[in-house]
């Protein structure tokens, strides 16, 4: 990856034989003041890309307007308010192929965005923290073991960051294709991931299967099992963030042994089980959750588990 050109200043601070708060602080100033002068500059590239999509937009709306078409008029400037104030991915609206072409050639151009200002953000820190390693290093040479831990303690930091942690998520889907978000209905919640228009929550209540098969119903969706390689993955990443080591899918075979369906009793278009399941284990087990590794298993129906709804 292309490293940053630190100023002169930030060089010169390399031979310091000798670091102490004051010095630390200096050099957490300069990075701040990089990844501030990253976002700045992106922001106006951003703003760029959002004057272009709403031009496109309003062109859209005149013509919606000339052929009468309330519902995308209403669509169309619903979706301009939006991305002035949110400066994010477009959201998908009508299937109209004319709006659809400038949503996608958006979403493009923002994704694009959201790589760059990753690919900045990372090298900025990496710089920042090689400067720090180096201090570190002469520190416990002139056996300032204090502030050698300080200015361990300030390279850790950089590493948990929120902003380095989601640039590097970033970066591992630099190579896919950016997806059109969809406008989140007022019943989902809001910590539901989007996926291809659908919306997938891991709910942290512990209730039997049918229960959970309940609560999801009620709630406007269904008790979810993945149907692809890569919504498992999701699942997975959703049940690791809250540390659960088992949750419900909504894929059974209550009404025939060994026929596995979804919650909507349609046959499963993916399967992921755990080597050797699933077995049925004294004859109780006919609904399956799912493990940390993501990998599927059967169990009885009257664990009281979290679950995954889908909407």
């Amino acid at each position: 990856m292309k490293k940053v050109t630190w100023v002169p200043a930030m060089l010169a601070v390399w031979f310091i034989p000798v670091v102490g708060q004051q010095n630390l602080e200096a050099y957490q100033a300069q990075y701040q003041q990089e990844i501030e002068a990253a976002d700045a500059s992106f922001s106006l590239e951003t703003l760029r890309v959002v004057n272009l999509y709403v031009t496109r937009l309003e062109q859209l709306d005149e013509r919606a307007r000339m052929e009468g078409n309330l519902d995308l008029v209403s669509e169309i400037r619903t979706e301009i308010k939006r991305v002035r104030e949110e400066r994010s991915l477009p959201v998908a609206l009508s299937e109209q192929e004319s709006l659809s072409a400038v949503q996608e050639i958006l979403a493009a151009a923002f994704h694009k965005l959201d790589v760059s200002r990753a690919e900045r953000i990372l090298s900025v820190s990496e710089n920042y923290e090689e400067l720090l390693e180096r201090v570190q290093r002469t520190l416990v040479q002139q056996n300032n073991i204090d502030g050698a831990l300080e200015v361990r303690n300030a390279r850790e930091a950089v590493e948990e960051s929120e902003r380095v942690i989601a640039a590097r998520a970033l970066m591992k889907k630099a190579d896919q294709p950016p997806r059109l978000t969809r406008k989140r209905p007022d019943h989902v919640p809001e910590d539901a991931v989007e996926f291809k228009g659908r919306f997938i929550a891991l709910v942290q209540k512990d209730m039997t299967w049918e229960e959970a098969m309940a609560f999801c119903r009620e709630q406007g969706g269904r008790l979810a099992t993945p149907d692809s390689e890569e919504l498992n993955e999701i699942f997975r990443e959703l049940q690791e963030q809250s540390r659960k080591v088992r949750v419900y899918l909504g894929a059974h075979d209550q009404r025939k042994e060994g026929q596995w369906l979804d919650a909507d009793n349609q046959p499963l278009a993916f399967k992921k089980w755990s080597r050797g399941e699933p077995n049925n284990f004294a004859d109780k087990e006919h609904v399956a959750e799912m493990r940390p590794t993501g990998e599927w298993n059967d169990i009885p129906s009257d664990m009281r588990l979290p679950f995954f709804c889908e909407w």
